[in-house]
């Protein structure tokens, strides 16, 4: 009996995230009754780039920290944490690439 009530909850879960993932509607991309103007390219540019330096240096932190947690689990000369490392290494040279 514990089993087929389990199961039976079980469904009605996945019923009721099935419907509300299916009901989630999607705003439109482009809204083309907004009357405000479209930003000059030397304004987009600029947000582009500011936002290329805010996802290197959180990438960079999150490495970082991945890199610390792998040592502290694992032992500083595990494989993981090695990986960690290089990760780190590799994110910090295509920063530069990037920055060129």
């Amino acid at each position: 009996m514990p089993r087929l009530l389990l199961a039976s909850f079980q469904t009605v879960l996945l019923i009721g995230i099935l419907v509300k993932v299916g009901c989630h509607g999607t705003s439109p991309l482009i809204n083309l009754h907004d009357s405000a103007p479209f930003p000059d390219p030397p304004s987009v540019g600029a947000q582009s780039d500011r936002q290329g330096v805010f996802m290197v240096k959180n990438a960079k932190q999150a490495v970082n920290l991945k890199a610390k947690r792998h040592a502290q689990f694992f032992g500083p000369d595990s494989e993981w944490a090695t990986s960690a490392k290089f990760l780190k290494k590799y994110y910090e040279k295509e920063s530069l690439v990037q920055e060129r």
